[in-house]
């Protein structure tokens, strides 16, 4: 029987007080709820961990959980991976073995592949596999750009602030009663 799992990533375990999955848990419940599909919990995966690499606990837990048929959904592609090259190997890796990928707001992509496996014309069949892969490749590369620019602004808010970083002198943490 096939499965529809879900998988949430936020950046690292230093920012697990700062970044939450909200915003992620909403996306993927407004899209089961939308598509009449429900995720149970044990099938949803949550790591905290860059996603510059697939070397991360839970990703590895759903890769062996996930089987041909099943559908994995996530918020976006940049929750994927942010890395363009091994990303786009492991989309087609997964595609291969007949996962469905749904990245909620991109399923153009999923449209243009099943246009481009009904294609007769092998010219016009190679020519959209092309595209496929230069927009996956766009997206996956848009998300780590957006990362690095984020990045750049706060350090530069940073070293253009007056306020200094850290306790005062002296001062003591708060204490409740």
């Amino acid at each position: 029987m096939c499965k529809t799992i879900a998988y949430m990533r936020i950046s690292t375990r230093e920012e697990r007080g700062k970044q939450k999955f909200t915003r992620q848990e909403q996306a993927i419940a407004r899209w089961s709820k939308e598509n009449n599909i429900e995720i149970p919990e044990r099938r949803i995966y949550r790591d905290d961990a860059s996603g510059k690499s697939f070397d991360r606990e839970a990703w590895k837990e759903l890769e062996s959980d996930v089987n041909a048929g099943d559908t994995i959904v996530f918020k976006d592609i940049c929750r994927f991976t942010r890395e363009y090259e091994n990303g786009y190997m492991k989309y087609m890796e997964l595609l291969n073995k007949g996962i469905n990928l749904v990245f909620i707001g991109t399923e153009y992509i999923k449209n243009m592949i099943g246009v481009a496996e009904r294609q007769q014309n092998r010219i016009a069949k190679k020519s959209l596999q092309d595209t496929i892969e230069l927009l996956i490749l766009v997206e996956l590369d848009r998300a780590e750009q957006e990362r690095e620019i984020t990045v750049k602004r706060i350090k530069d808010g940073i070293a253009a602030s007056t306020k200094k970083s850290g306790r005062k002198q002296g001062q003591l943490d708060k204490m409740s009663p």
